[in-house]
């Protein structure tokens, strides 16, 4: 019987490579890219999610503008309630809007799920494919 022995491998080794290319692209720009990131629910995963979203961009060399509307204004330990923020996904589609509409802006990113089911496939699919700059849209179950 043969034994099939795995072969492990960290995730700096796959990415390093691929770390190096694109921060010597990045160099070659007249600016930096800059991502707009949409948060519109206060789902705690999405806002994590965000925070990593940042710091990979600063570490590479990309301006990451966090845009925050109606739910996800609102961060855990606030004193008001969500409420007071406006509700989850409120603002979401103006601010797809805005953001393609915006020369400074080369790409978004938005975090999902915000309504659910239906509506999320909405803003994913039909919302993206009226526009140019949406990069990524990231599920947080």
């Amino acid at each position: 019987m043969a034994t099939n022995h795995g072969v492990l491998l960290t995730a700096g080794k796959v990415s390093t490579p691929f770390d190096k290319e694109v921060r010597e692209s990045l160099k070659q720009l007249e600016r930096p890219p800059t991502l707009v990131a949409i948060l519109s629910t206060s789902a705690s995963a999405s806002r994590t999610y965000a925070s990593f979203a940042k710091t990979q961009c600063d570490n590479i060399g990309i301006k990451f503008v966090l845009k925050e509307v109606g739910a996800g204004r609102w961060k855990e330990g606030e004193s008001k309630s969500i409420e007071e923020f406006g509700s989850e996904g409120e603002g979401v589609e103006e601010a797809i809007v805005e953001a393609n509409e915006d020369d400074e802006c080369d790409g978004i990113l938005v975090f999902y799920p915000i309504f659910g089911g239906r509506q999320d496939h909405y803003l994913q699919q039909a919302r993206f494919s009226l526009y140019s700059k949406g990069i990524d849209d990231k599920c947080q179950i």
